[in-house]
């Protein structure tokens, strides 16, 4: 499941024993919209999302959208939402935090 792009109601949870696991798996997908993560040290949260290739990343909280933010996109979605917007020549696609 973590490596299909699921939508619907779905909440996969998995162990790790370091940060990087964690960074290191969430990278290693194709697709990038959004991630979601969930800390009970802010802090660590924030260091861990910095390292994460999304577009949008929610820390702590379900809903991630916010109509002000651009959207953007990484790995193989990249492509089309910088292709969408044609942005692509000057701009480059960071999570917002």
């Amino acid at each position: 499941m973590t490596t299909e792009e699921v939508f619907g109601p779905v909440a996969p949870i998995s162990r790790f024993e370091t940060d990087s696991e964690v960074v290191e798996r969430a990278n290693d997908t194709e697709h990038g919209l959004a991630a979601y993560i969930y800390a009970r040290d802010i802090s660590r949260g924030f260091r861990v999302a910095a390292q994460i290739e999304a577009g949008m990343i929610a820390l702590n909280r379900g809903l991630v959208s916010d109509p002000a933010a651009p959207l953007g996109a990484s790995s193989r979605a990249v492509s089309g939402a910088k292709a969408a917007n044609g942005t692509a020549s000057w701009s480059s696609w960071k999570p917002n935090i």
